[in-house]
């Protein structure tokens, strides 16, 4: 079920027998009602109660993520800890940069460096 969920996500190799997601969970953060999706949708009772356990748990280890985000999207700002929620890997941005229109795709994360941030 996981395949499906994460299918051509960066970084993450769902078939592996041993899979580790670490806080603050970012591979769930927008793949999190997908994720409840697929296990309502399968007809083996035990991975259903397996997949429903495994959302409940991210979702109370992303109780907090999620609420700071929300608050920070309604005021709409953004501080630098949460800007990888912005931008989910694989999105395309426009921004200008030294005077030309630029797009980048945001294909690893967020970094500060001593010149700014980095969208890799």
């Amino acid at each position: 079920m996981l395949e499906d969920v994460f299918r051509n996500y960066p970084g993450i190799t769902a078939g592996l027998e041993m899979l580790t997601f670490t806080a603050p969970f970012r591979a769930f953060f927008r793949k999190l009602n997908e994720s409840r999706l697929s296990a309502r949708n399968q007809t083996d009772q035990k991975t259903v109660d397996h997949l429903e356990l495994l959302y409940n748990v991210i979702l109370t280890a992303m109780k907090h993520t999620l609420q700071v985000h929300q608050d920070l999207i309604t005021h709409q700002v953004i501080t630098y800890d949460y800007f990888w929620a912005l931008f989910p890997l694989g999105e395309l941005i426009y921004a200008e940069s030294r005077n030309h229109d630029r797009i980048f795709l945001v294909s690893k994360e967020v970094i500060q460096t001593k010149c700014g941030l980095v969208i890799s």
